[in-house]
């Protein structure tokens, strides 16, 4: 019967809220301690001369290398509640403070890993380049991708 589905359905969206919260809180907690691992390893890489924090990255401890790992299995249940949050039609409001959660995860991830990430800045060629006979050698794709 159509009331049997309604409280079937109604039970599912309460245990998807559940699941959503539950692991936020564990995702909140992992996030504290990833930037405190963050932050021992970039005092311990200070400590043997380098000054930046991509520095330090690079010389990130096995210690960082493992607690990314907790991390990434810790966002991907985190995504997969989101996804099934989405699905059970949450308010966006409830949904959005998990996608910044997730986010911040991913970031500290590629910290803890001594991701190396890459910023460029691209200008038109000037007057003597373009009399030079210079031409164009990379194309913008998006705001985030050179050709």
């Amino acid at each position: 019967p159509a009331s049997e589905m309604w409280k079937w359905s109604e039970a599912k969206r309460q245990l998807a809220k559940e699941d959503l919260r539950r692991t936020e809180a564990h995702a909140r907690s992992l996030c504290s301690s990833a930037e405190a691992v963050k932050a021992a390893a970039i005092a311990e890489a200070g400590g043997l001369g380098f000054s930046t924090g991509a520095q330090a990255n690079a010389q990130s401890s096995a210690t960082a290398i493992s607690f990314a790992k907790r991390l990434r299995a810790a966002r991907d249940a985190l995504a997969a509640a989101i996804v099934q949050a989405k699905q059970a039609k949450f308010p966006q409001e409830e949904v959005h403070a998990a996608e910044t959660l997730r986010r911040k995860m991913h970031n500290l991830i590629q910290d803890l890993q001594g991701q190396i990430r890459v910023y460029c800045r691209l200008r038109p060629l000037n007057e003597n380049e373009r009399k030079a006979g210079d031409t164009k050698v990379v194309r913008p794709i998006n705001g985030a991708v050179v050709e």
